[in-house]
Order: C-alpha cells, then structure tokens, then sequence
C-alpha cells in the first residue's frame, strides 16, 4: 500500500495516488481489467471527500479576506477623501489662496481616487487568481475522481471487429458452394 499523504499535501496528492494504484494494478488474464484492493481504493476516495470541505473552508476563507480587504481600502479611500475636504476647508481665505487651495484640494481628491481605485483593482486581481488556482485545483481533482470511479464502475472495453471481414475468403467444408 502506497504511505499515506500527509496534511500538508491536498486533494491532488491523494488523487495522485488514486491513479497511481489504478496504473499499477494487475491485469486479469484474458481481459481488459484489473485487480485492484477495494479497501484500499475505497480508502483513498474517502480520503479525498474528507479533504474537499478543507479547501472548500480555504476559498471561503479566501473571499471573506478579499472582502474585508476591499473594504479596508474602501475606507481607506473614504478616509483620504474626507482628510482632503477638511484640509480644503481649513485651506479658505482670499482669491489666490481659495483658488491654490481648490486645485490642491481636486489633485488630493483626484490621486486618492486614483490610488483608491489602484487599490481596489489589485485586490480583485489577487483574489481572482487565487480563486482560478483554487478553481483549477478542484475542477482537476473532481475530473481525477470521475475517471477513476468511471474506471472502477464501467463495463471493460470491448475489443474492435474489423468491419471488412469477408467470409468466402475462408473454405468451409460443410457449404456447398464451391
């Protein structure tokens, strides 16, 4: 029996060795199947299925930390936006001053916005790539688990007939055609 997989290793790693102990099965004579330890397969799919909620619990984990995260860098923005009101309130007096200070103000305004923006959509891109690894992990490992149990389940191929197979090319001696 293969060692077991550690809890360091994930879903692909027990599936790994699913097919591994599939490949290396031995054939039954004059058939296309194979013998294979039930127990041992049947415990390697339990394993599986009790590894999946772990990374199920992870890409929830995953999207709760996305979004606390955009909105920390909602408030963020809310908080350099109003630190940039008050500062243009604080900045009004004459003509020159006013006007110096509403520029000032919009650019503040108008970077915050920009490093608001910046912000938002690095996260979304950190957690989209995570969430396509994770989905690309589990989408491989649910197609591992279909093939192995379609192995284990499905009728054993039958050979191909040739379809050209002419039977006057063969003498039979009870016909009586010559």
């Amino acid at each position: 029996m293969p060692p077991e997989a550690g809890p360091e290793d994930g879903v692909d790693a027990v599936l790994a060795e699913l097919v591994d102990v599939l490949a290396s099965a031995r054939p039954v004579p004059l058939s296309s199947s194979v013998m294979v330890n039930r127990e041992e397969l049947l415990a390697l799919v339990d394993e599986v299925s009790a590894r999946l909620p772990d990374e199920i619990r992870a890409a929830r984990r995953l999207l709760r930390e996305r979004t606390e995260y955009l909105a920390g860098v909602e408030r963020e923005g809310e908080d350099i936006l109003e630190a940039a009101r008050e500062r243009a309130e604080r900045m009004v007096s004459r003509t020159e001053v006013v006007r110096q200070a509403q520029a000032t103000a919009r650019r503040a305004l108008e970077v915050a916005e920009a490093e608001s923006r910046r912000l938002r959509h690095e996260a979304e891109d950190w957690c989209d790539a995570q969430l396509a690894s994770l989905e690309y992990s589990l989408d491989g490992a649910m197609r591992s688990v279909r093939a192995g149990r379609a192995r284990l389940s499905g009728p054993p191929p039958t050979p191909a007939v040739e379809a050209d197979f002419d039977d006057r090319a063969f003498f039979d001696q009870d016909s009586e055609e010559p």
